[in-house]
Formats: C-alpha cells, structure tokens, sequence
C-alpha cells in the first residue's frame, strides 16, 4: 500500500510521516502524520501537520476524515502549517468500520486507511 501511496501522491514516507512535496526544487515539503491502519472503537485518529520551512514554498493544507460507514465526513480542517512544532487533532470515530484520512497540499493529495474494529 506504501508504494502505492508514494505513486499517486507523490509522497515519500518517512519515520510514521508523509511529506507531501510539490514538483522542482523550490518545492514546499508539509509533512503529514500517519498512525497506522487498524484501531479499537473508543480509540482516536492522530492527524497532524508540520511544515519543513528549509524547503521553502507553500505551507497550506487541507485535510479530513471520511466515514465509509456514516457515508460523511466527520472531520475537515484547513490551515497553514507552522515550522514551530507539529500540530495534532484527534479524531473518534463512532463506529466500527473504515476510515479514510486525505491530505491535501500544493496540489497533492494522499488517501490513508484505517480500519476500526
């Protein structure tokens, strides 16, 4: 799924983060998190952003958290991420089933699961 991820996003993974880059050398690098693909009811979705200033370029993201078994979205937020540290939002799903967590950043956009059970 990995190399997948890495084909259609453009995205390198690294460490338990993705960096979602845009094409040349000036391009931003927004580095997003990943926690794994399979979690107990009760428990959260860690999403998060930082951005890696030394890269230069655009630091804006969009991201949310689609439920397939709700058929919405129960998570969407926007912003610009910061160099300082990361920033985290903590999403519980309802119910038991998958989830798709999307990034969205200077054109790129990645798509991970993650299975409740």
């Amino acid at each position: 799924m990995r190399k997948r991820v890495a084909k259609i996003a453009g995205a390198i993974i690294l460490a338990g983060a993705i960096v979602l880059t845009s094409a040349g050398a000036a391009g931003a690098d927004v580095l997003v998190n990943y926690d794994g693909g399979t979690i107990e009811l009760g428990q959260s979705l860690q999403l998060g952003v930082w951005y890696q200033s030394f890269s230069g370029g655009p630091s804006n993201y969009w991201e949310g958290v689609w439920s397939v078994p709700q058929h919405k979205w129960i998570f969407q937020h926007y912003g610009t991420a910061t160099s300082r540290d990361w920033q985290f939002w903590y999403v519980k799903p309802a119910k038991r089933g998958e989830y798709h967590t999307v990034y969205v950043t200077n054109g790129h956009r990645v798509t991970l699961y993650t299975k409740v059970k």
